[in-house]
């Protein structure tokens, strides 16, 4: 049983402990707590605009697969071919007993926006 604190627990174990900084897109009400473990060791950046042309600024992004296609209207394979994305991971996470599990992504950009 996963509890809120723990929610997407299932996803961070696919990003190795040394990552320092996580991006992440998702809905507001959506509980990231356990992406920030190892506490005091990673940041949660949270990516708020997808730039259709490149990779974000992190190298390792955790997607909200029906957010990301709201915002940008496009196929999430699409859009990670285009930005240099590798999918490392794909979770069901259920949120809600009364929704279907949403569909989480762990992706990581060899050449993010902002390095060399």
């Amino acid at each position: 049983m996963l509890f809120r604190s723990s929610l997407l627990a299932p996803v961070r174990r696919h990003i190795p402990d040394d990552v320092a900084t996580i991006g992440l897109l998702d809905e507001a009400d959506d509980a990231d707590a356990s992406l920030w473990q190892p506490y005091g060791g990673r940041s949660v950046r949270f990516v708020t605009k997808v730039d259709p042309q490149r990779p974000p600024e992190e190298e390792w992004v955790v997607i909200k697969l029906h957010v990301f296609e709201s915002a940008t209207g496009e196929s999430l394979p699409r859009w990670l071919e285009r930005t240099g994305g590798v999918v490392v991971a794909r979770d069901s996470v259920t949120a809600k007993a009364s929704r279907d599990p949403d569909i989480w992504y762990v992706v990581r950009f060899r050449s993010p926006a902002g390095r060399a």
